[in-house]
Parts: C-alpha cells; structure tokens; sequence
C-alpha cells in the first residue's frame, strides 16, 4: 500500500477512496499518543557506559535467509534494511548485503523490528516484522509494483515540474496505541516537465506514505493510502495510477511536537550526552548547535518551524548538529549546573539562548531569542541569517581531492576516499570506526571523506566509481595520480558497511592490497575492532 501526506487522512483501496479519519480527531489522537508513546516505549541509551556502569543493550545473533522463485531459492547480494520499533540509538537501523548462500548474520537488538529485504536489481521485494526474539529468519520476496501521478498547481490547474515527491514505509512502535516513530525504505522523485511522477519497486501487499507539497482536492489537505494488494489489483497489474494531485500547504505546527520532544529527551547525563555531540560532530564535519530552553516554551516551536520552513533553510540546517539542552523538568538542575560550568547563558523565564561551537566546544557565535525576533515573535528569515553566518563553508570535492592526492603523493601515501551523507546511518558507523582506526590508517592513507553539502561531489564520485553500484558509504583506495587500485565493490555488490564474514574479509583485502607500512599484525587488530563495531 502507499500513502501521500497530510494531517488528515483519506484510506485509497484503488480504485476507490473513502475518509479515514478528520484532521482534529488526528491531531489529538497524536498530541496525547505521544505523551503515553515517550512514557512507555523502551530507550537506549547511546553510550554503552554511565557512572561507570554497563549500560549497553545485550545483543543477539539474527540470520536472515532471502529466497525467490518457485520454489524458492537463495538470493545473493539481496539488500536488506531493519528498522527498529523502539527509540535506539541513530546508528542501530541497519542497511546491509546477503551472502551469495542468501544469508545476512546480523547481530540485533532485543526490540521488535521491521526488515524490507529486495533483489539485487529492485524487482522483486518483501518487508516482514520480526519479535524481539526472532532469531531466525526466512524472507520470500515477491514481484514489486509501481504507482504514477501528476501534480498540478491548484489555482492555474497547469502541471507542477521538479517538484519533490517523497515516499517511505512508516514504522510505528509496539506501544499502545501503536505510535509512529519514522519513515524507512523509501526515497525521493522529481516530478518531470508535465508534473508527473513514478516511483517503482514498491513492496506488493505493504503501505506506503507518499508526502509532498500537494492537495487532493481544492478544499482539505489529505493523505492518501493506496493498496498494492491482489485483492484491489489484478495480479498482473504492476502500475498503479492515483491520479491527479494539487499542491499541499505546509503541515499544521502540531506537527513538530514530535521533532521538539525528541531533541530535548534523553536519559543519558548532560555532559555525557554534549561531549558525544561533539564528537559526532567532528567525525561528521558538522557545526555543533546548542539551544538551551524550555521544550514547552511558546518560541521553541516557531524556532524549529524556522529550520524546516524552506529548502534552504533545511539545506543550511543540515550542516549542524542540535544539542537541545532542556531548562525545564526533570534534567532543570543539572541544566543550571551544565550552563555555569561551560559559561553559557541561562535563558529567562520560557526564553531561549543558542549558540554555534567549533569541533572542541568553544563558542563561535551566540544568539538570543530577542535577537532572532521581530515584534516579538521568532523569525524565520533572521534565523536562516544567522544559520547561514556561522555554517561551515563546505568546500569544493575536487580541490579537496586534489589537494589529498597531493599529500599523498609527498608523504608516498594512498588516499582513501568515501562517499557518504549526514542522514546515512551506515555512513556514521563507517565513520565513526575509521575514525576510532586513525593512528593505524594514517600511516599508510590519507582519509578523505565527500557527500553531497560539497561543490561537485557527483561529478567526482562519478569518475571514481564509473557507472558502478550507487549505495552509500562507497569507498576506494587511490594510488597518489587518483587512479582507483580497489574499492568497496565486492563482486560486482558495494559492501557498504562491513558487517558479516565476507564484509570483513573484503575490507581488510583492500587494506592488504594496498598497504605499505601496515604490519599483518596491524590488519588483524582493525579486522578485530571491525567485528567489535558491527
């Protein structure tokens, strides 16, 4: 099944569409599910240590086996990507490769979780829900399908072009009431030069959530659920067309009770949770920003609406990371005592006060909720100011690239470049583990990693990879003229994250290949860490 956005929803069993639910009704329903969701659902903390207890979640071995066909078979290289139903650390969603026996042994969470798995191609597909207890798995996929439509501007009625249609699977928790917690395996298409729009390789028989800036009608902005089930399609029928849309206005600001809470909860220490922040920040290359205040506080809202409001302002915002430090509730105290010990300024009374730090934590710039204000009330447009004053300049991937080969070439190094993003979470987890490999990695490479904040990037992963596979972290090892001596790519497959027997073996054959100063002793101590990480 597929969905497209809004507040209040309308149930689509193709070819027919009937109300589900008044966006009042919704919105309530949110406002109060939430505040049972955040008293009931189980957190993680992120760090495995607190006061110098264990606190790290007990892992457990899970092996998916992916089949096809009739009968089925094993699918090698099949993708497959979980989604946890509980609150669990950024990096825990996984995003990995079977096996060529169509096997993945993945170490989980105990948390109920929901796994898509897909061919190599992205023709045939399934999504399963799995306990917090299931170990092992079969996944049978089945033939994807594919849905069209066209939007068009609601008052000229003319068609809608490059406008982005964003489609995902959403993944609610176990509590109850069931309470939605994210969107997974989905993506993004443009709308072409009439506004009309395909996305393909849809799982049959599952519901998707298809958001854009569209109305279904002149009057109510809706949602939209399409069933991709035989029992409303011909089982033939892999295009599905939904029709006309018209353009959306922005969602209601109730909306953003979920990000707001979500920022400023956690149970882990102040401090604790700052220097990680920090860290994750310079691993990231991004701007660390901390906002100190109320959750509650009548500007809180209109803040975080001010850097989600337009493409640029979310563009911009993406090169930060928040660090909500909140003055209210149970964390009031240790808020005060983090403030004074780091110099920073207690906001009055439902105020805010933010400021910009550098990788180590110092202040770079501040502002304050007066200063980012007109008559009153937060702005949208001097917050996106102040975002754009005190981002970090991004740089240009191939001057970037030039100048890792040229130290290369000087210090008789390779140059070890990786394609990633700053949503990506197997990204992080590559990151953050090369980061942890850095003495040893350094003595024979020059680390240089690229996404897509950097001025052609895409042209120069595009040279670098050569029409190879497009999945993210991508990475190769370059002799110091930039010629590719190997890559993640492992039969023809990108490994991405290294995470099962063949991942290991693959990343450790692309250290041996190309090492110079790296000892055998050296490679078993990263494969050892390597197979700690995942």
């Amino acid at each position: 099944m597929v969905m497209a956005t809004s507040w209040e929803r309308k149930r689509v069993r193709i070819p027919q569409l009937f109300v589900f639910r008044r966006l009042l009704l919704f919105t309530s329903k949110v406002l109060v599910g939430f505040v049972l969701f955040f008293l009931s659902t189980p957190r993680i903390s992120a760090s495995p240590q607190i006061n110098g207890e264990d606190q790290s979640p007990v892992l457990q071995k899970l092996e998916i086996k992916v089949l096809a066909g009739s009968p089925p078979v094993p699918v090698a290289h099949a993708r497959v990507r979980g989604a946890y139903r509980a609150i669990v650390p950024i990096h825990a969603d996984f995003d990995q490769r079977t096996n060529r026996e169509g096997i993945l042994e993945q170490e989980r969470l105990p948390h109920a979780l929901v796994v898509y798995a897909s061919s190599p191609d992205g023709t045939l597909s399934a999504i399963t829900k799995l306990s917090a207890t299931d170990h092992d798995v079969q996944i049978v996929l089945k033939p994807t399908k594919t849905v069209t439509g066209k939007i068009l501007d609601r008052q000229t009625k003319k068609p809608v072009p490059h406008e982005e249609v964003l489609y995902g699977y959403d993944v609610y928790t176990e509590s109850s009431p069931p309470m939605f917690l994210k969107r997974a395996f989905g993506g993004r298409v443009p709308t072409d030069d009439e506004g009309s729009f395909t996305i393909a390789q849809l799982v049959s028989d599952e519901e998707y959530h298809i958001a854009g800036h569209f109305k279904a009608d002149a009057e109510t902005p809706i949602g939209l659920t399409v069933a991709l089930t035989n029992a409303s399609t011909k089982a033939s029928t892999q295009v599905i067309d939904l029709g006309v849309f018209y353009r959306l206005r922005l969602p209601k600001a109730s909306a953003y009770d979920a990000l707001i809470n979500g920022s400023f909860s956690s149970k882990q220490p102040l401090e604790q949770r700052f220097q990680e922040r920090l860290n994750e920040s310079r691993i990231g290359h991004l701007r660390p920003l901390i906002l100190i205040g109320s959750p509650t506080a009548v500007s809180t809202q209109p803040f975080f609406e001010a850097l989600y409001t337009s493409r640029e302002s979310r563009e911009l915002y993406s090169s930060y990371w928040l660090i909500a430090i909140p003055t209210t509730g149970t964390q009031a105290a240790e808020a005060e005592r983090f403030v004074a010990q780091h110099k920073f300024t207690f906001p009055q009374k439902d105020g805010l006060w933010m400021a910009v730090l550098d990788e180590k934590g110092e202040r770079l710039a501040e502002a304050t909720e007066e200063s980012l204000s007109t008559d009153g009330k937060i702005d949208a447009g001097k917050v996106l100011n102040f975002l754009k004053r005190n981002a970090l300049d991004p740089g240009d991937a191939q001057q970037m690239l030039d100048s890792a080969l040229a130290q290369a070439k000087q210090e008789n190094k390779r140059v070890f470049v990786i394609e990633g993003a700053t949503w990506c979470g197997p990204c992080w987890k590559l990151n953050s583990f090369l980061d942890t490999q850095k003495i040893l990695l350094e003595n024979d490479y020059i680390l240089l990693k690229l996404d897509q904040r950097l001025s052609g990037t895409e042209a120069v992963m595009n040279n670098l990879r050569q029409e190879a596979e497009s999945g993210i972290p991508w990475y190769a090892v370059l002799d110091h003229d930039g010629q590719p001596m190997t890559s993640s790519l492992r039969e023809g497959h990108n490994i991405g994250f290294p995470s099962d027997k063949d991942g290991y073996s693959h990343f450790i054959d692309m250290l041996d290949q190309t090492r110079q100063r790296l000892t055998p002793e050296d490679l078993v101590a990263i494969k050892t860490a390597l197979e700690i990480k995942k």
